[in-house]
């Protein structure tokens, strides 16, 4: 082990480039990450499993070469950063008051009790594992509400790109061609996934700063292949958001 060296395990979507982010004008804070968002990172590596398991996940879809791979991994990272983050009082999708007049749980309750077709088992599952939890949140509205937690209002692409989540860890994939190929679009799914992965991350250590969306430059560089000039190539979110 002494005479080899270390694999390199680099990869090529950093958060930022600060040669990039010169461009706006910013202070030469911006272009380092800050050392005590640095020493957070290190801290939460070594005293929180969840935190160091999810950057492990997030390290490894960066190094992963295949763009279904890339989007299950990113959405499992998600899926355990935003575990670490509480939130409460998660609006419900019907208002609670018009839930209660309903009664809709009670009606519910005894259309399977009287049900001659379902056993006991059945209706004990129905009533005590999914009736109860009927007016229950979404998981795509309660990542929304982390985010909006750090006070972070994700354009209308990345509030739809929660949803991928459900998709890929269900085993399924996202319908609509957006670049044209199989591999594009989940490409381009996996940087958006990407980048929700990093403002969790980053605001779990306290970082404020910029993030690099890669979805927008491959969108860009998608369109030129296909030949647009740069006067007609339209993008409708930004390469950089300040978190």
């Amino acid at each position: 082990m002494f005479f080899s060296r270390n694999k390199d395990l680099g990869h090529s979507d950093p958060l930022y480039k600060s040669l990039e982010i010169r461009n706006y004008n910013y202070s030469n804070e911006y272009f380092v990450f800050p050392k005590k968002a640095f020493n957070k990172f290190c801290e939460n590596l070594v005293n929180d499993s969840k935190f160091l398991r999810a950057i492990n996940i997030l390290f490894e879809a960066n190094q992963n070469k295949y763009s279904l791979s890339k989007c299950i991994l990113y959405a499992s990272c998600i899926e355990t950063l935003s575990g670490l983050i509480k939130v409460n009082n998660i609006p419900k999708p019907i208002d609670s008051v018009r839930f209660e007049k309903s009664d809709i749980i009670n009606i519910l309750t005894k259309q399977i009790n009287d049900s001659k077709e379902l056993n006991e088992k059945d209706k004990v599952f129905l009533i005590e594992k999914k009736i109860k939890y009927i007016n229950t949140p979404t998981n795509p509205d309660r990542l929304e509400q982390i985010f909006k937690k750090h006070s972070i209002n994700l354009p209308l692409k990345f509030l739809k790109a929660l949803a991928y989540r459900n998709f890929y860890l269900h085993g399924n994939i996202p319908k609509g061609k957006k670049l044209g190929s199989f591999d594009n679009d989940n490409y381009n799914r996996a940087f958006e996934l990407l980048f929700l992965a990093n403002v969790l991350a980053l605001k779990a250590i306290g970082y404020n700063g910029f993030v690099k969306n890669y979805s927008a430059e491959m969108e860009y560089y998608s369109q030129k292949a296909d030949g647009l000039k740069d006067k007609d190539i339209l993008i409708d979110h930004s390469l950089y958001y300040s978190i």
